[in-house]
């Protein structure tokens, strides 16, 4: 599997396991009807990152009965950008909010904390380096029903389609991180600053010029 059909494929599966982890989330903060506390929020987290690595490590398996050791680091630098992704997306929505002097809309970005973001970041990037070592760790009845259900939803033609749309968005913007850094490498910056605009906006004492925000 070549590299862009891998981060097109990827990005299916990371949509569709995000759209099944939502529900069940869902159902859980319904059952309990009480606001999560940082430690209930990176117990969640930490549990749906260690599930989706070993989901994705499943995924690997699927394209070829040994696995690639190129496609498995592949995999895991895609990963690693999907996690940083999650991770800088939190932290702009934070900067935003405070720097315009707004309460977080939800009780989830106000948990946020960065030592435990890393944390189970970590966790779940070690633990797919470990699954490439002790691959029967990986058979879990749970992850594999992740695994085939988001196999099912894929082949499903009106549902399917959506999130191959969401797919090639994926696909878009890991290859524009890819571009960004290969830039920044050669130049020194990158094409695209998206947050540039937050910081001119946030350097400014009034509040009546927006025109910024369209960067984000």
């Amino acid at each position: 599997m070549n590299l862009i059909s891998l981060i097109f494929h990827l990005g299916v599966f990371f949509a569709i396991f995000g759209f099944i982890w939502g529900i069940f989330d869902f159902g859980i903060k319904i059952l309990t009807g009480q606001r999560r506390t940082v430690v209930d929020e990176y117990l969640s987290k930490g549990l749906k990152y260690l599930l989706l690595v070993n989901v994705t490590y499943l995924f690997c398996q699927d394209q070829q009965m040994q696995l690639d050791f190129k496609q498995y680091l592949l995999t895991g630098a895609i990963l690693f950008m999907y996690f940083m992704g999650k991770l800088q997306k939190e932290q702009t929505r934070i900067n935003l909010f405070q720097g315009i002097g707004r309460e977080l809309p939800n009780s989830a970005s106000s948990n946020f904390n960065l030592k435990l973001e890393i944390g189970v970041i970590s966790l779940a990037l070690v633990s797919f380096v470990l699954y490439f070592f002790y691959p029967q760790y990986t058979q879990l009845g749970i992850s594999n029903w992740f695994h085939s259900t988001i196999l099912d939803i894929e082949d499903t033609p009106i549902i399917g389609a959506v999130f191959q749309f969401i797919g090639f968005f994926f696909l878009l913007g890991i290859l524009l991180k890819l571009i960004n850094g290969i830039f920044y490498l050669l130049s020194g910056k990158p094409i695209v600053q998206l947050s540039s605009g937050f910081r001119r906006f946030n350097s400014k004492d009034n509040k009546e010029d927006f025109d910024d925000f369209e960067e984000l």
